[in-house]
């Protein structure tokens, strides 16, 4: 198993740290040069670049990547609208599951500041959040959430679509910001 830590070890020191703050992502954006940076990061590395350019009275609706000086067009929004980097997102999530020991568990992020002690069991896609056995139960009862797609963390079983039972969900659509299943694909999302 040794083997197995270094790997994630190296995994982590290589692909999930930024190159400018050397911690660990926060919120990844990529570049048209495909380097990803965390979205802070970006938005002080902009500013710094506005500043200069203001002196010398320039105005550009372009950012430099730190690494390689490629110019990647700003979208209106900003550094904010850069697309997010969903790979290095849920390999962090990865790496950091298989970092965790049985005594290190995750608590839960709903009913942690009323109990304290309740290891999560489960996260929610649709809240992003993850739930004690308790919770979970809760969760599917309320009206609000009934129909949010939850998934066992220690398992990582199929997670099953809101639209067709018989299906398992395997794309996320964007313009509708949900999980969706093959057949969504061809029927509601169609286009998408």
């Amino acid at each position: 198993m040794a083997g197995g830590n270094s790997l994630m070890n190296e995994i982590y020191d290589q692909f999930l740290l930024c190159k400018i703050c050397y911690e660990i992502y926060k919120r990844p954006k990529t570049l048209i040069c495909l380097h990803t940076f965390c979205s802070d990061c970006l938005e002080k590395h902009q500013d710094a670049e506005v500043e200069r350019s203001y002196r010398y009275m320039l105005y550009s609706r372009a950012i430099s990547c730190p690494i390689c000086r490629k110019k990647t067009e700003l979208p209106s929004g900003g550094v904010c609208r850069l697309p997010d980097n969903f790979l290095v997102d849920n390999l962090t999530d990865v790496v950091n599951r298989s970092r965790t020991t049985s005594d290190q568990q995750v608590p839960c992020e709903i009913c942690k500041p009323a109990s304290g002690r309740r290891l999560a069991i489960s996260k929610c896609l649709d809240c992003s959040k993850l739930l004690c056995s308790n919770c979970v139960e809760l969760h599917k009862k309320t009206k609000v959430t009934e129909k949010h797609s939850i998934f066992d963390i220690e398992v990582e079983k199929d997670i099953k679509c809101k639209v067709h039972d018989d299906e398992v969900v395997r794309f996320y659509c964007e313009p509708c910001e949900m999980c969706i299943c093959i057949l969504c694909t061809f029927q509601e999302h169609k286009g998408h």
